[in-house]
């Protein structure tokens, strides 16, 4: 789990309805650093991508984009959807935490300083973070390397 609290608004879904499904379609899910470095460890390197997250800028919460390593979109949708549009990384304990948090069947309203506790948010701030410039480094390394 994040180093980050989120808000008691959300909690772990492992929903596999078609609007799940789609969701992961249209945009796959972020996590964080330890997360994608879990993912690669585990031998998924190769569907890993260097990817930026806007919704902060666009949002006012973010002055940039944030840089990211997070699961490939590729022209059906996330790298890691089986034939069945399911996540192969859940059933593994490694799906990540946007993933996880999601609930496309609750509608969450975020107001003020909550918008700073969205799993979405909480992923793309870990990725800010200085404490893990290394660990950035290890993955851009790995992925360009590989």
């Amino acid at each position: 789990m994040s180093l980050l609290k989120i808000s008691d608004k959300y909690q772990e879904n492992s929903c596999s309805c078609d609007k799940c499904k789609n969701m992961c379609r249209h945009t796959p899910c972020m996590g964080t650093p330890e997360e994608m470095l879990r993912i690669a460890k585990a031998g998924f390197q190769d569907k890993l991508a260097v990817t930026g997250w806007l919704v902060g800028l666009i949002n006012g919460t973010h002055d940039k984009e944030v840089t990211m390593i997070a699961p490939n979109k590729l022209e059906n949708g996330c790298a890691f959807q089986d034939e069945n549009g399911l996540c192969i990384l859940h059933d593994l304990g490694l799906k990540p935490l946007e993933g996880r948090m999601t609930d496309n069947h609750k509608v969450v309203s975020l107001y003020g300083d909550e918008v700073f506790l969205s799993p979405a948010w909480v992923a793309a701030s870990e990725w800010e973070k200085r404490d893990f410039n290394g660990m950035k480094r290890r993955i851009f390394r790995k992925y360009i390397n590989k």
